[in-house]
Parts: structure tokens; sequence; C-alpha cells
């Protein structure tokens, strides 16, 4: 009996040790010819726009062509970078609206054992949003935790290829025009190199070099081993705030909340309730100082920006949620009821998604004062809570979900397909137009 236990273990430490290898960060060659360490990932898209970024093993310039024609053959653009940096960032602009543009990156070494070296990515492409149409289709990715591969059991990094494996065959199957991550998903890293790793299969997870992407920041994004130990003098911000957005652009050029306008007369509309209430953070006072600043900042975003424009309809987006049919919801201590609240029910909001609590749950329209016994707590649109890894700790079935918001005419859709435990999917579409689940 003990030759077999031992034979067992043996077994799983095996299996264990090759998936994670294949599952793992790289390990980047000293050799200065391989150059890119990511794909180009797509960031800030619009109907005449798009940032196209990528991660290089050493400080390269970098140059972007594109054009209309597949064959790259005809009316070839080139952007190009003269500043030497690891983190790529290009901006193509003057594009045609609803028109679909092939683009490689090209990475250059200044020096490489005394020349310079290139190298050059596939050719990818995308479409640009059009202004003239209604209809869009968004994925919504939430609580994916990719750090949790390297503190769990022998077993994990099996479980986290066929999680990620079961997201990638659900995602497969859609045509969506975005892919939102909404919070927790890039987060308790202790190593960069490990964040980027990870970026990078996520980017590929939802074809990010040929459809753009948004980041939204969560609470673990926030108070991870890098934010903890590592802060920066300058600004005494979360570092991994500032480590994420030398990647990423977030909603805009870093910032972490606004909006973006898809097709004709809607707007995604993004809240950075990323950090959780005071009694669960124990801020110390310049952390403490940087979320009220924030917080004050989206109220008057929301007052200036959103309110008085009614002519937009809006799907929202935010990792608390605002809205949860739960006792944990009914605490009075979270902070986001101070930019939630009247401004959201009176800016055209259609739909609100979130994540952070793991379980699934639904809030209808006008109901959740009937929840909180209280008027203040008034709901002008309904709210999804998608599920999380681990849900089936507190009782329920569901690990996972991928979200997909659609408008078709005067339709608002929400598809949700729901991970189980099992890594079975379960699928369930509700009409929200009425704002009824």
């Amino acid at each position: 009996m003990k030759n077999y236990l031992k034979l067992g273990l043996t077994a799983i430490a095996v299996i264990s040790i090759v998936v994670f290898s294949a599952f793992s960060p790289k390990a980047y060659s000293d050799d200065c010819r391989l150059l890119m360490r990511t794909q180009p990932y797509l960031q800030m898209p619009s109907a005449n726009s798009m940032v196209v970024r990528w991660v290089t093993a050493f400080p390269c310039t970098g140059e972007v062509e594109y054009t209309t024609d597949p064959n790259f053959r005809n009316n070839v653009k080139k952007v190009t970078s003269t500043v030497i940096t690891e983190t790529q960032k290009l901006q193509l602009t003057g594009l045609n609206s609803n028109t679909t543009y092939y683009y490689r990156v090209r990475s250059i070494l200044p020096a490489c054992n005394g020349e310079s070296a290139k190298e050059e990515s596939a050719i990818y492409s995308f479409k640009t949003f059009n202004p003239s149409k209604t209809d869009f289709k968004v994925i919504v990715l939430n609580d994916l935790h990719t750090h949790s591969g390297q503190d769990r059991h022998a077993f994990y990094p099996l479980i986290l290829k066929i999680f990620y494996e079961t997201i990638g065959s659900i995602i497969d199957t859609i045509d969506y025009d975005l892919a939102v991550f909404n919070g927790d998903c890039l987060d308790d890293y202790s190593f960069e190199g490990d964040m980027i790793h990870w970026m990078d299969q996520l980017n590929r997870m939802v074809k990010n070099s040929s459809v753009p992407s948004v980041y939204l920041m969560g609470n673990h994004e926030y108070d991870g081993p890098l934010a903890d130990t590592a802060r920066t003098e300058e600004s005494k911000l979360p570092f991994q705030n500032i480590a994420l957005k030398k990647y990423l652009d977030f909603v805009d050029n870093g910032k972490t909340y606004g909006v973006i306008n898809i097709n004709n007369s809607n707007q995604l509309l993004f809240l950075d309730m990323g950090q959780g209430v005071d009694s669960e953070l124990k801020m110390d006072e310049k952390k403490k100082s940087y979320f009220d600043s924030l917080l004050g900042e989206q109220k008057t975003f929301l007052q200036n920006s959103i309110r008085p424009d009614t002519s937009k309809s809006r799907i929202l987006f935010h990792h608390i949620p605002l809205f949860y049919n739960d006792e944990w919801r009914k605490s009075s201590e979270n902070p986001y009821f101070q930019i939630g609240g009247e401004e959201l029910n009176h800016s055209n909001v259609l739909l609100a998604l979130s994540g952070h609590i793991h379980i699934p749950g639904t809030v209808n329209k006008h109901s959740f004062n009937t929840i909180m016994g209280d008027e203040r707590y008034f709901n002008n649109y309904p709210a999804y809570t998608a599920a999380g890894p681990n849900a089936s700790v507190k009782g329920q079935k569901y690990n996972g979900t991928v979200a997909v918001v659609s408008k078709e005419g005067s339709r608002l859709y929400l598809t949700t397909h729901n991970i189980d435990r099992d890594y079975q999917v379960h699928s369930t579409t509700y009409d929200l137009t009425d704002g009824i689940f």
C-alpha cells in the first residue's frame, strides 16, 4: 500500500510540474534577438483610433505598420516611437470608422552584440467601432485571481488550466466588440514578471490582439504583495496600481474610470470601485487620502460629464457591487454610495455588472430600497453580480462567469455562462429591456 501511495504522490507531482511548467512564466533568454515578451494587445478603442501595446524583453524602440490591405501591399502606414523602453505603446489615429485594419509590430534593439536587432510580430487585424450602428456585444470576466497557482496544492495548476480552457471555449463561440476585465484578474503578485506573464495569458484568451480590452482595478490589484511592500517615494500610491499603469491604459491613458463610446448612442461607463469598505482595509492615512480623492473625482465626473447627458444609454461596470441581495451588502460602510446613489440613478444606466463577492446574484430595477428597507438605496437599473472561484465554499455551485452584454435594436440582453465546480457550463439569457430578470 505504501508503495502505491508513493507512486501516486510521485505521479501527482510529475503531472503538476509538467502542467505548471507549460502554464507558467517563460524563462527569457539572454539572446537579444528574442525581443517580444508579449503579443501585441489593443487598448482605448474608438471609431477613429486604437492604441497598440506590447512588452519587450529588453529596452527597445517600437513601430506599428498598418493598412486596410490584408496582403500589406497598398497604403501601408507606419507609426514609430524613438523612446527606448520595455513597455511599447503607439496610438493609431485618423482611422476610418467601421473598417478592418491589418497591423504588425516591430521591436528594435539599438545595440545587440555590436549591431541592432529587430523582431517582427505576426499580422493581426481589428475593426474600428461603427458610430451609425446601435448594436454591440461585450464580454465581461471578473475575479479570475491568476495569482492563485503560486500557493495552492499540487493539483491547482491543472485546475487553473482546465478553468481557463473552459472560459476560452466559451469565448471562442462569441463574436464581440470589447472584452472587460472587471477587477481581481491581475492580482496579488510578488514579482512584476509574473504579472506580465498572466496579463499576456489573459490577453490571448480574449483575443486582445484583434479585439480591444479594458482592465478595471479590484481590491486585490490594490492590496497584493506588490502594493504592500513597494511604494514609490514620488507618489505614495499603492505600487500595484503604478505597476499596472506601466502596461495598461485602463479606460483612458491610465485613468481607472471613464467612458467608452461604443457605436451609436451607447456608452460603456466604468467606475473605480476597486477597493473594499474601510473596516476591511485598515488603510494608512496616505492610502485613505488617495481613495477619498478618487471617490471625489468620480462623483464630480458623474455630476459634470455623465448625469447632464441624457442622450446616451449606458452600461455600468465596477468591481465591488453597489446593489446586492444579501446581508453582506447592507453594510452602511460601503463608501461607494457616496458616488453611486443619486448620480447613477439619473445617468440613464440600463444595467450594472460587478463581481468581488464571488457569488452570482441579480437585483431587479427599483427593488433595492425594499431589500434595504431604506428609500436612500434606490436603484433605477438592474444589477448582476458574477461568480468567482471558490463560490462553492459559500454554498454556491458556480466558480466563474463569462457574462455577455448585447444590444440588439431596442432590446438589451445579458447572457451568463456560469461554470460549476465540475467545469460544466450553465447558460442563461435575460431580456433586460424592462429592467427585470
